[in-house]
């Protein structure tokens, strides 16, 4: 059975379509089949994966036609990528979107629909919504197991956040009780003072349902849009395709999933196949403990745990190391699953006070 993702902000550029791109691809590179789901106008996801709007009959919008699915089947309204176990439900770009007809339209088909026809198919769904609380956003919040929530580490983002744990808690309250979130920062700039001051209060704020994994600003990552290819494709060994991938590995241990090396499968298949407890280093593959990165630290590496300052092993460690952060490393971050509070912290004490709300 599918685990349904929604990638939703209320907050326009703050990378959910990028975010729902590389996710979609990297999961599936380790294995598990994905439907991307296009819920955006925009049609960024769809052109993301390089599908051409001429090759597309139905879209997403489609769906909300009374009986259209049923005349036609589900089929119609799934195109297979080029990637391997990657299939995308599209959006037409249709300029008239946001009729004013589906204002009552049923803001749980898609929940029906995943439910009935698609979960038995796919491992992972992942939805892209648009920056708006629409009928499409609603549809994918009731639908989902879990919402991410990209953001950058800013003033007005931070304040975009507040609409959605807001968002969050109507639908526990009214629809889904077990709706998960988890906070993820885009865009990150390291060298900014007031973006670490305010990642340290997210940490503070959100604790685990904030990913340990940050997704830095590269510019391989624009370049992969222009040519409408992953950033795991695109450029596999990028810093953002690095944190990507581990962002997956997250994801996976969110739901229990297994994960699978898109660098070094070579170090998978020799692996010990002893009961021991693995754990995952995007440059030196599968490890049986964690003193094993701590032997490997690159030079811009201020890992907590290392031993030693070893010299790097690999060229492209010494600047695309996941280590150098703490919180990163997918070697010291554990694998338990998030126990969310009773009722979600709408306005973290210190976060909020020190940003002036």
């Amino acid at each position: 059975m599918a685990h349904v993702i929604a990638i939703s902000n209320v907050k326009g550029g703050v990378a959910k379509t990028s975010t729902s791109s590389a996710l979609g691809r990297a999961i599936s590179k380790m294995g598990h089949s994905v439907l991307l789901v296009d819920l955006d106008a925009q049609a960024d996801l769809t052109t993301s994966v390089g599908i051409t709007q001429s090759s597309i009959a139905y879209g997403t919008k489609d769906l909300f036609t009374p009986g259209l699915i049923d005349k036609l089947g589900i089929k119609n309204f799934i195109i297979p990528t080029i990637y391997e176990k990657l299939d995308i439900m599209p959006a037409k770009g249709e300029i008239d979107w946001y009729d004013k007809g589906l204002a009552e339209a049923n803001d749980r088909l898609l929940s029906q629909l995943f439910d009935s026809k698609l979960r038995s198919r796919y491992d992972y769904i992942i939805m892209d919504c648009a920056p708006a609380i629409n009928v499409y956003a609603l549809n994918a919040l009731n639908a989902a197991d879990l919402v991410i929530i990209p953001t950058q580490a800013e003033f007005f983002s931070a304040n975009s956040l507040i609409k959605m744990m807001r968002i969050i808690r109507h639908v526990r309250q009214s629809r889904k009780a077990d709706l998960a979130y988890r906070v993820l920062v885009t865009m990150y700039v390291q060298r900014t003072r007031i973006q670490r001051t305010v990642m340290e209060e997210f940490r503070n704020g959100f604790g685990e349902n904030l990913f340990g994994t940050y997704i830095e600003i590269d510019t391989k990552i624009r370049e992969s849009q222009s040519a409408h290819i992953p950033i795991i494709d695109y450029k596999p060994i990028s810093r953002g395709a690095l944190q990507y991938q581990n962002l997956a590995i997250e994801v996976l241990a969110f739901f229990k999933q297994p994960a699978q090396s898109l660098i070094s499968l070579t170090e998978q298949k020799t692996a010990k196949t002893e009961e021991s407890t693995q754990t995952f280093c995007p440059f030196l593959g599968f490890k049986d403990d964690l003193k094993t990165v701590m032997n490997y630290p690159s030079d811009l590496n201020h890992c907590h745990r290392a031993s030693k300052a070893a010299p790097p092993k690999l060229g492209h460690q010494t600047t695309h190391c996941l280590t150098q952060s703490y919180l990163a490393c997918p070697m010291l971050q554990t694998s338990k699953k998030i126990s969310l509070p009773t009722e979600l912290q709408e306005r973290p004490s210190n976060l909020w006070n020190k940003l002036g709300f």
